[in-house]
């Protein structure tokens, strides 16, 4: 793939505004199926559903986000590109090469662990548990983004794998949360406002 192809879809693949716009695109469409939907109840249950999975995603990215950024500065591992001789990267838009005689000068950096690989599974994950069509192709995006990053320069396969582990602890977590949230919604209900909780179903017992 070198000089070919890969030099045209690796930079495409990791770049953050590629996948904004694929994410807008797929919460507009989820929602115009919705609009479709005649029932009102249903259409109603459907789009709150697409709100929920879009949030629990955003949490998810910025619980996996906010630990790389921890992790960054506590490691400061110095990125590839910056350490390794002819290596190759991108930068202003052309592809460049370090000479072969290239040495570090950088004595920190943030290579690991790969944010853009925890934010991609930690959005396919909760996609995988949350959105069952997605089941077929949704691992696709944190491999060819973890690709992407080793391929450009920006990662050891070590800060990607960090990253994948990362980003699915996040979900993980967040979707722990939100069921416990959820299960103790109506504990909570009660001790505010007793009349909203739902009756307890009547008794066959004579």
């Amino acid at each position: 793939l070198i000089n070919g192809l890969g030099d045209i879809l690796m930079p495409l693949v990791s770049a953050n505004w590629f996948w904004f716009v694929c994410a807008g695109l797929a919460v507009a469409w989820a929602l115009l199926r919705c609009l479709r939907i005649s029932c009102k109840t249903d259409r109603t249950h459907a789009i709150r559903r697409v709100f929920a999975v879009t949030l629990l995603t955003l949490v998810a990215l910025g619980v996996a986000d906010g630990g790389c950024q921890l992790l960054k500065k506590a490691t400061g591992r110095v990125r590839p590109l910056n350490a390794l001789p002819g290596a190759r990267f991108v930068e202003d838009g052309a592809w460049q090469k370090r000479p072969e005689h290239h040495q570090a000068h950088k004595k920190r950096g943030t290579s690991y662990p790969s944010a853009h690989a925890a934010n991609a599974m930690a959005a396919a994950l909760a996609l995988f548990v949350l959105v069952r069509p997605s089941r077929r192709f949704i691992w696709l995006i944190p491999l060819l983004v973890g690709l992407s990053r080793i391929y450009l320069g920006k990662h050891y396969p070590s800060d990607v794998m960090a990253g994948w582990l990362l980003g699915a602890a996040a979900t993980i977590m967040s979707l722990a949360l939100w069921r416990l949230l959820r299960l103790t919604a109506p504990s909570r209900m009660a001790r505010s406002d007793p009349a909203k909780v739902p009756p307890l179903p009547p008794s066959h017992e004579e």
